[in-house]
């Protein structure tokens, strides 16, 4: 006798098998295994995708140095050296270069040294000079005594000094056009009238520099300079200056402002200079 089938049982157990199948399905759906995954083929495991390498900053250019500025002024034939260099072999190089060209006495280092200063060097030149030529030349000077600076040639053309009381202008520097007996510090009345302006102006300590042209033997025009220099501060001191407050110095023919080679710049030479102390 044939067997029959349970059907209400075996309809119950076709759905629970349907369901737990379609359960399957979609939780395979939903992690990515699904059917038409890359994952759902041979068991692979799901690609993760490869983040994008970091590109690499470009190097920093490296910082220049900064610029290093110098100053080289002149008084007269004296030349005074101030900046900072990076070492004293550097040092050395500069200071002799100068006092081969102008002798140890005429020049004053304050150079100091720094391992840092490594920058481009800019030398302004700094005083007056007596012309163009003049001024040319101390540009000319100063790129020997520095061959790798940049010069910044600042300094400037003397005015002559004040030949009349209208023209005497108070401050740091004034220099006036004093005259005096030939050969003698003997003031004529000229340059007492031309000090009498300069006598409002004194109300600080000043040095009263005398100067000469070339003309002569240059030791006498010194001594000629300092007996010129103690007899206008004697004058001033007369018209009521604090002698504490002048301090005489004779330069001779050694700091001129004026073209020796010519009677116009012999004349600016021959002066008396009052310099702020």
């Amino acid at each position: 006798m044939a067997q029959q089938l349970d059907w209400p049982r075996y309809t119950r157990w076709t759905w629970i098998i349907a369901v737990i199948a379609l359960i399957i399905l979609l939780w395979m759906w939903l992690s990515g295994r699904g059917p038409g995954s890359a994952a759902s083929c041979c068991g692979a495991a799901p690609i993760a995708a490869t983040p994008a390498a970091p590109v690499p900053a470009a190097p920093a250019a490296p910082a220049a140095p900064a610029p290093v500025t110098h100053q080289a002024s002149w008084d007269g034939n004296k030349l005074t050296l101030q900046g900072t260099v990076p070492d004293d072999a550097s040092k050395k190089a500069i200071v002799d270069a100068a006092v081969a060209k102008y002798g140890a006495a005429n020049v004053i280092d304050k150079l100091t040294v720094d391992a840092t200063a490594k920058g481009l060097i800019t030398v302004a030149l700094q005083g007056s000079v007596a012309s163009e030529a003049v001024k040319a030349a101390r540009g000319d000077e100063a790129k020997a005594i520095y061959p790798m600076a940049v010069i910044d040639n600042q300094l400037s053309i003397a005015a002559g000094p004040a030949a009349t009381a209208q023209d005497v202008q108070c401050g740091d520097t004034i220099a006036v056009a004093a005259t005096f007996a030939t050969g003698s510090a003997q003031l004529t009345q000229g340059a007492r009238k031309l000090l009498d302006a300069v006598v409002p102006c004194i109300k600080a300590p000043y040095e009263v520099g005398g100067h000469t042209d070339n003309v002569g033997n240059p030791a006498a025009n010194q001594a000629l300079s300092e007996r010129r220099a103690k007899s206008v501060a004697a004058y001033l001191a007369s018209k009521g200056i604090d002698s504490q407050l002048l301090r005489t110095k004779g330069y001779g023919d050694a700091a001129p402002i004026g073209d020796n080679a010519s009677a116009e710049g012999k004349a600016k030479n021959r002066r008396i200079e009052f310099k702020k102390l």
